[in-house]
């Protein structure tokens, strides 16, 4: 059995820088869907979009501030303790985050922010898996 190898801070700011420009990507693509398909308003689908994007990115910064605060050896139980901190704190404000969103956005596009909320998701999960693959 080989020893965990340490975690990369850097590289997981990296990834989450990275995932900035993925979001921008994606967030364009879907404006110019919204442009050409969607006409009831328009930017209303690619609103809804970038709000299910923010939410997630913002819930996901939380978790990986909290998570990666204490890296070394000597707070081992600390670590622990910020990875169960960071999760709470992240579906806290996910559900937080998407009751306001709700209660402010127009029904008809709820399905966006859904969407959105689950391609960050997508879109985080990929970047972490190549993190993990470098390290």
């Amino acid at each position: 059995m080989r020893p965990a190898k340490p975690n990369q801070k850097h590289l997981v700011q990296q990834a989450q820088k990275q995932q900035r420009w993925l979001a921008l990507g994606v967030l364009a693509v879907v404006f110019v869907l919204d442009i050409i398909w969607w006409h009831e308003e328009r930017g209303l689908v690619t609103k809804g979009m970038a709000l299910g994007m923010g939410l997630a990115y913002l819930a996901h910064h939380i978790f990986t501030w909290f998570a990666y605060k204490d890296t070394s050896i000597r707070h081992r139980e600390q670590i622990v303790h910020n990875l169960y901190l960071g999760q709470m704190l992240k579906w806290a404000v996910s559900l937080l985050g998407f009751a306001v969103i709700f209660w402010q956005f127009r029904t008809d596009a709820v399905w966006a922010v859904i969407v959105g909320y689950f391609v960050m998701q997508l879109l985080q999960a990929m970047a972490f898996l190549l993190v993990k693959n470098k390290i």
